[in-house]
């Protein structure tokens, strides 16, 4: 039996015209265990409302009783599809609790439920209902295969690994899907049958090739050293259409069991060929090996793909040698890029300058290193163009480049700037210098402590006292 008070919420979350009394009602209930509420609370699963069902959701995660899988379940059946994908999104949020819930499902009559239900509870996880989900496997409609398929791979059971391979042979319409999900499950011990798979074929091409495709991306998940004269194997002499997929893969295996890198040297050529692949995924392995035997001709190859790709930008960046040759060579590439490229360049130099340009100097003026005193002159120059045009991120960073590039030359050129803008404009560039990061920046910034116009002279006083200074602060006499 249920309380008044409870009978009365439910009445108003099943009739009240008003949503907001039915999606209070609906997030009162969540305090009762009651298995007529747990029910009568998935009805609201249907409510026009968006934030009813919402409320109703919530509250069926918050009572966390046993019953409250079996009251959802059935709106997998629903004719609306909001409705069905909601209560699979709550049963595998409620988690393996929903599993015996779910089992039935498998076999209901409607293929579209039985692949839901597959969904669901693929997404969840469990071993517990692998022998429930094989015999899926063979069923009559070829969805509900591939879904049975893709449930044994997020369930990452390594029983099921001979079941998918006997899969493989008998379900061609699947066999991609097969190899994610053996490449899913990760056990080295399908590493041999996936290189047997890859062998079978002659003259791939079409939908053999999409399937040799995941069947090499599985291999990179599962494969071993063992794997790797195969792989390499297939490289020298397979079709060129995989050599990028190939070297994927064995890039994959080398990192994985940190490897030595030096087998890369061997494909040097392949791999700089693949930094052109379509697949993102392939091109960031290929720099991870590049970046391994780094030398300048490398360098330069990988300078050339800045700009196209933020990810791969970050990547490659990461992975040069942060040294003297690398500023040169970023510095060269920054003066022929796109504004992407400058942007990637300038946000990748600024902490190495900062770290390291006290010393560099230091070197340029006991050993006269006029090849990287060049560098850093022609950057300052270039720097000094885009900064005009630049947005007001790209000035910050400008800004502190430069004082880091020449202290003294930044002060000037920034003090000029600010002497010929007019007093608004002054202002907001005495902004951009106030959130510069250099110890310097203040200096610009006393220049102007007392400027002719009232606005631009409080203003100054302003920041530096901000920052705890002010004018008539010893450090700042001139």
């Amino acid at each position: 039996m249920i309380d008044n008070e409870t009978k009365q919420l439910v009445i108003t979350l099943l009739s009240d015209t008003n949503a907001d009394m039915r999606r209070d009602a609906a997030e009162r209930l969540s305090a009762s265990s009651s298995l007529m509420v747990s029910a009568v609370l998935s009805l609201g699963l249907q409510d026009p409302d968006k934030g009813v069902r919402d409320s109703v959701a919530r509250s069926l995660l918050e009572m966390r009783s046993p019953s409250v899988p079996y009251a959802i379940v059935e709106y997998l059946t629903d004719s609306s599809f909001i409705t069905r994908n909601l209560a699979s999104t709550l049963l595998v949020q409620i988690g393996k609790n929903s599993l015996h819930a779910l089992i039935p499902y498998f076999q209901h009559e409607n293929q579209d439920v039985r692949k839901l239900a597959l969904d669901t509870a693929g997404l969840i996880g469990d071993g517990e209902i692998v022998h429930d989900v094989l015999p899926l496997l063979n069923d009559a409609d070829e969805n509900v295969v591939v879904a049975a398929v893709e449930a044994l791979g997020n369930i990452r059971a390594i029983s099921t690994l001979p079941h998918l391979a006997v899969s493989y042979s008998c379900h061609p319409f699947a066999r991609v899907v097969i190899a994610e999900a053996i490449g899913k499950i990760g056990d080295r011990s399908a590493a041999p049958y996936l290189i047997s798979l890859l062998r079978s074929y002659k003259k791939p091409e079409g939908e053999e090739l999409l399937e040799l495709f995941s069947i090499v991306e599985a291999l990179a998940g599962v494969g071993d050293e063992s794997s790797l004269p195969a792989i390499a194997e297939m490289v020298r002499s397979g079709d060129a259409a995989l050599h990028n997929i190939l070297l994927y893969a064995l890039v994959s295996i080398v990192q994985r069991y940190s490897l030595s890198p030096l087998r890369y040297e061997e494909y040097r050529n392949q791999l700089l060929n693949a930094l052109n692949d379509s697949n993102g995924k392939i091109v960031m392995q290929v720099i991870q090996a590049l970046a391994a035997i780094a030398d300048g001709e490398i360098e330069e190859k990988l300078l050339q793909k800045l700009g196209k790709n933020d990810a791969i930008d970050a990547l490659i960046l990461k992975n040069l040698r942060n040294g003297k040759k690398a500023f040169s060579l970023l510095v060269g590439k920054y003066e022929t890029g796109d504004r992407n490229q400058k942007k990637s360049i300038v946000h990748f130099l600024l902490p190495h300058l900062q770290e390291n340009m006290g010393h560099w100097f230091s070197e340029i003026q006991y050993n006269g290193m006029k090849p990287l005193q060049r560098s850093a002159s022609s950057y300052f120059d270039l720097l000094a163009l885009d900064w005009r045009e630049a947005d007001e991120e790209m000035r910050t960073e400008i800004m502190d480049t430069l004082l880091y590039l020449d202290q003294d030359r930044a002060l000037t050129y920034f003090t000029q700037l600010a002497e010929e803008a007019d007093s608004w404009t002054r202002m907001e560039f005495l902004e951009q210098i106030a959130g510069s990061t250099h110890p310097r920046a203040n200096d610009v910034l006393l220049k102007f402590a007392g400027d002719d116009n009232d606005f631009v002279r409080e203003f100054v006083h302003s920041i530096l006292q901000s920052r705890g200074l002010s004018f008539s602060n010893p450090e700042f006499t001139e």
